[in-house]
C-alpha cells in the first residue's frame, strides 16, 4: 500500500536586527491534510527525535563543509516551548496567537547576544528523517541548516494529536 504523507514546513532566517523581519505565512493543519492514519504515532520518544534531527543535522553540515551545530540548552528551551505551543494550538506558525516573534523567545530563554538567528518548524510526520528530507528539498529550510555562520542549535518536538510538531532554532553569537 503507498503511503502519502503531507508535511507543512515554514522557515525563516533573520540576520543582524531582531525587529526588522516578517515571519513566513503561516499554515493551519486539519483532518482533510494530514498524514495518513498510519503514520500517527508517538513510537520514537521526543529526545531520540531531536537527537536524530542533529545527527542528521550534522551529517548534512560536514557534507557542504560547515562546522558541527552545538546544542545550546537556551535555544533548546526555546524551541520545545514553542514546538508545545504548537501542538496544542493544532497550529503550525512562527508566530502564534498571542506569542511574541522568535527572535524574543529565543533571548527571552536566554540566548543573547546574539547575530544571526533562523528558525525551522514542521508538522505531521513521526520521523525525524521525513522532516529533515522535506527541509533538505526547500531551498530556504535548506540554505538555514546550510549557513555555515548559524553554529549553535536548540530543537524541540513536542507530540499532539498523534503527531511530531517540531521547531529547530539556529543561531549564532
Amino acid at each position: 500500500m503507498l503511503r502519502r504523507t503531507w508535511l507543512p514546513v515554514l522557515p525563516v532566517l533573520l540576520v543582524l536586527v531582531g525587529s526588522a523581519f516578517t515571519p513566513a505565512a503561516d499554515a493551519q493543519p486539519s483532518p482533510s491534510n494530514t498524514t495518513t492514519a498510519g503514520a500517527r504515532s508517538t513510537a520514537i520518544t521526543t529526545y531520540d527525535f531531536e537527537a536524530r534531527l542533529l545527527t542528521l543535522t550534522n551529517q548534512r553540515r560536514a557534507r557542504v563543509g560547515c562546522g558541527a551545530m552545538v546544542r545550546n540548552v537556551p535555544m533548546v528551551r526555546a524551541a520545545r516551548g514553542h514546538s508545545s505551543r504548537m501542538a496544542y494550538a493544532r497550529q503550525l506558525s512562527h508566530r502564534l496567537s498571542g506569542e511574541a516573534y522568535f527572535s524574543t523567545r529565543i533571548v527571552r530563554a536566554g540566548y543573547t547576544p546574539w547575530r544571526i538567528l533562523a528558525e525551522n518548524i514542521a508538522w505531521g510526520s513521526p520521523s525525524p528523517t521525513i522532516i529533515f528530507n522535506s527541509w533538505m528539498r526547500s531551498a530556504m529550510h535548506r540554505q538555514n541548516i546550510d549557513n555555515c555562520r548559524l553554529r549553535d542549535i536548540g530543537l524541540g518536538v513536542s507530540y499532539g494529536g498523534g503527531y511530531a510538531w517540531v521547531t529547530m532554532d539556529l543561531g549564532h553569537h
